[in-house]
């Protein structure tokens, strides 16, 4: 692909040590995967690329946002993100069947660049958790909606009520059941 040329790295001419590279996640680079998880994202990656004689290893952090829909009040927002991630690009002759390092590349002997694209994106989106909520304010209050939690907080109790009620409704139809014994 074309569009992701820009996260091609050409180390066969760089000196053995180690090499900073920065890039920018943004929709752009998001529309070059199929059925991509996220719809936008704003992260600055930063690279250290340390260059041996036989392996490459790459030190990824990151930091930025990813538009989100609050699982709580329902409205978008953007969420932050950061992390990091180290991975180490391996030459071989023969590529290994097995795989069972996440962490590990394989690259032919003779390869001269490594597109970087994919574990970029595959970092991002593991850095979304399965519960997206707003950020809590300094004081750790919640940045929801005030309408929402206010609404929210009101018919907890109504919730806890029907919650008790069917635990009564259950219990009576198994008492009923045991006197089939």
């Amino acid at each position: 692909m074309k569009a992701l040329k820009a996260y091609s790295i050409n180390f066969a001419g760089l000196k053995e040590g180690q090499h900073h590279f920065e890039f920018h996640l943004d929709k752009k680079f998001l529309a070059n995967f199929e059925d991509a998880l996220l719809e936008d994202v704003n992260v600055d990656v930063q690279l250290l690329l340390d260059k041996h004689n036989n392996l490459l290893e790459l030190h990824f952090s990151w930091k930025g946002t990813v538009a989100a829909v609050c699982d709580v009040c329902n409205e978008d927002f953007q969420l932050p993100i950061k992390g990091k991630e180290d991975l180490v690009v391996k030459f071989v002759s023969e590529m290994p069947d097995d795989t069972d390092e996440p962490e590990v590349i394989y690259l032919q002997l003779g390869e001269s660049s490594i597109n970087i694209a994919f574990p970029l994106y595959e970092a991002v989106v593991l850095q979304v958790p399965l519960r997206k909520v707003h950020p809590e304010d300094k004081n750790g209050h919640p940045t929801c909606d005030p309408e929402v939690i206010r609404y929210l907080n009101e018919n907890q109790g109504d919730a806890n009520a029907q919650d008790s009620s069917d635990d009564d409704e259950g219990k009576s139809v198994w008492d009923e059941l045991k006197k089939l014994k």
